[in-house]
């Protein structure tokens, strides 16, 4: 079972990373400012608290990219978990066990002790591997 909330994206959220709350909302057709909406921003420089784990649910259309990347385009629906068990590719070496921590400035998912420029994310790893392979990060707080 998870649990999600549905957000809007500013352009930069992508399926399989940690998204932060937003400060300013969109409209999907014009880009300009509305009132109403929660945004997902894909980096926390902005000073937003951390929202979850953007996920793919096949609500949003994802532009085809040569680069392999699935960046939400701004205004496009965005699913975001909160709690749940997710299949997510490691960007190094994972332990079952392991906080699942996020860098602040991409998004980009590390384990262990949060360094410099991470915050943990209240997800845990609960089946790991080497940097490639697909992990289980959970979190059913």
């Amino acid at each position: 079972m998870i649990t999600v909330q549905n957000y809007i994206s500013d352009g930069t959220a992508a399926a399989g990373q940690f998204v932060w709350n937003g400060t300013a909302t969109v409209n999907p057709v014009s880009g300009g400012a509305i009132g109403v909406g929660k945004v997902a921003t894909g980096n926390g420089t902005g000073g937003g608290a951390l929202a979850g784990l953007a996920v793919r649910l096949i609500t949003g259309v994802l532009p085809d990219t040569s680069d392999g990347q699935l960046t939400y385009e701004r205004g496009e629906l965005v699913t975001v978990a909160i709690r749940g068990d997710f299949f997510v590719t490691a960007t190094g070496s994972a332990t079952a066990g392991q906080s699942v921590n996020v860098v602040t400035a991409t998004g980009a998912m590390t384990y262990g002790t949060p360094g410099t420029g991470e915050i943990a994310t209240g997800w845990t790893v609960t089946e790991g591997g080497t940097t490639g392979d697909l992990i289980v990060i959970s979190n059913h707080g």
